[in-house]
């Protein structure tokens, strides 16, 4: 993945996608007439093992949870 876009381009796709679901959540609680404020997100990591968490792309991971941790705690 990290062959294909630098790790602070995929940090800020992720605050894209977060502030997505975001809006996603307010669209679905108007229209159900009810809140809906939890999300789950399912990663597939088949193939991924721990030699590929290392450098820039355990960096990235350590920053979009720092990230959802931070600025979107009501949705993590």
């Amino acid at each position: 993945l990290l062959n294909s876009f630098e790790p602070d381009s995929m940090v800020l796709y992720h605050i894209w996608q977060m502030e997505k679901c975001l809006d996603w959540c307010y669209e679905s609680s108007r229209t159900q007439n009810r809140p809906v404020t939890d999300l789950v997100f399912v990663f597939n990591m088949q193939g991924m093992g721990l030699k590929h968490m290392k450098g820039e792309v355990l960096e990235m991971i350590r920053q979009c949870f720092f990230i959802d941790a931070n600025y979107y705690p009501e949705i993590v």
